[in-house]
């Protein structure tokens, strides 16, 4: 049960691609909750009560049949608050998921929030890509440093942040280096684009911690267990694992990354004209800054 926890964290839930449609969808949730949280807490408050009304009485028509996700056409589809929602035409996403994702993109653009196109984005699978991976076994120094101002910071201030980052890389940048994708003018200009319309072009993917070590993993001797089958009056003593403890309690460290996901259409650019280690050092500043 440990290896196959472990290994279900490293191949599947903290996979790149996976963190990347993460990155993504938390990236436009936090600009969504800081708009509203700008204005005043009632606010607030009435966004996640429309949310939790719309999640909760969606149309069972979305729901898939035997535990297939249909493949959406261009479909209408009523949902609370007489609201419209046109789901994408060709998404493969469950259609829950797609009733989910326009609902969140309709939120953000009655805002005029530009974090929209990360929905749009989500949708019609153009992920980001990584261009910076940071892992404990290879720079301990770095992953502590990093890890450690990242629990410090509040929702708001890692939103924050993630601005921030963009604005220090686009200065680094200068003009991008030519890849065979696109001229360093053309990348000049986009990410200067970007930037100044706080369009999000990179994103910042740190793993929180993961509760588990908390609650034990008990097992019976070999031969305890082999007494059992043979006399079914026998009762085992039940062990607890120090092996499920060790993982649990340091599975960030132990199968987590620190990511950077940048625009797929500037990943090359920026990887060329900025190198990992620079990267992560304009990152840690830009905590310490926001950590006082």
């Amino acid at each position: 049960m440990t290896i196959a926890r472990y290994a279900m964290f490293c191949q599947v839930y903290w996979h790149h691609t996976v963190r990347a449609q993460k990155a993504m969808l938390f990236r436009a949730v936090e600009a969504l909750l800081s708009a509203h949280e700008d204005e005043s807490d009632e606010s607030l408050m009435r966004l996640l009560s429309q949310f939790y009304r719309m999640a909760f009485t969606l149309p069972e028509s979305l729901y898939s049949r035997e535990g297939q996700a249909p493949m959406l056409g261009l479909e209408e589809y009523r949902i609370p608050e007489n609201e419209l929602y046109v789901l994408e035409q060709g998404t493969d996403l469950a259609a829950t998921d797609a009733a989910v994702l326009c609902w969140l993109r309709k939120r953000l653009s009655e805002k005029e929030r530009p974090e929209e196109e990360l929905i749009n984005r989500l949708l019609r699978r153009q992920l980001f890509k990584r261009l910076w991976v940071v892992t404990a076994d290879v720079d301990n120094t770095r992953w502590n440093e990093i890890t450690d101002l990242w629990d410090k910071l509040g929702r708001n201030q890692r939103h924050r942040a993630a601005i921030l980052f963009e604005q220090t890389i686009c200065k680094l940048a200068g003009k991008p280096a030519d890849v065979t994708a696109m001229s360093g003018e053309s990348a000049k200009d986009l990410i200067d684009e970007k930037t100044s319309g706080q369009i999000p072009w990179l994103l910042i993917d740190i793993p929180g911690a993961r509760p588990g070590s908390a609650i034990g993993l008990y097992y019976v001797l070999e031969t305890h267990g082999r007494r059992m089958r043979k006399d079914d009056r026998m009762v085992g003593e039940l062990q607890l694992s120090s092996v499920w403890e060790e993982y649990a309690e340091d599975l960030r460290r132990a199968a987590g990354k620190i990511r950077v996901f940048c625009h797929p259409e500037l990943a090359e650019s920026v990887d060329a004209t900025v190198s990992q280690e620079t990267g992560m050092d304009e990152l840690v500043s830009v905590l310490q800054s926001l950590t006082g």
